[in-house]
């Protein structure tokens, strides 16, 4: 889902996505880390709500998308999306702005697709990823019982 948990987002286009453009205005890159990413929707609903904060982020932004299932990761790569099950969460303008009809599907436009890179990646057992200067693993971490959430988020702790 688009946008899941509204809250979240709310917070990441008023506060939390604003402190990152703060800090990271210098560097060429802002690489974002989008950890467990699936189908891509939350990768691509951060790219969103970073381009309607600031349009010229638009070649700044490097968002890594990982996933432990190649299979996942080679739906993920489509950036494509059936209408009936997998917009829920962007308005009519958002769906307008940033994606294509393709059939009964809609996709993401290609001007769009530059910004993302797609890896089979082990969060728990490979090496985690070098200069990444965003994470997100809400939708892994949610998964991972006491014991491993622990040892990756000290991991990710240890190599800031």
């Amino acid at each position: 889902e688009f946008f899941r948990d509204e809250s979240f987002w709310s917070f990441c286009n008023t506060t939390l996505f604003k402190e990152v453009i703060t800090t990271f205005r210098n560097k060429q890159t802002i690489t974002i880390w989008s950890a467990g990413c699936s189908s891509g929707q939350e990768a691509i609903s951060i790219l969103i709500t970073f381009l309607e904060i600031d349009k010229t982020l638009k070649t700044k932004l490097k968002i890594i998308c990982t996933d432990i299932s190649e299979d996942i990761i080679d739906k993920a790569k489509t950036l494509e999306y059936d209408t009936i099950f997998e917009n829920k969460g962007l308005t009519k303008e958002i769906t307008e702005k940033y994606f294509n009809k393709k059939n009964e599907n809609i996709q993401l436009k290609d001007e769009f697709k530059t910004n993302f890179t797609f890896l089979k990646h082990d969060i728990l057992n490979d090496n985690l990823l070098p200069d990444i200067d965003v994470i997100f693993l809400r939708n892994t971490v949610i998964y991972f019982s006491k014991e491993p959430k622990e040892s990756l988020l000290t991991a990710l702790q240890d190599s800031a």
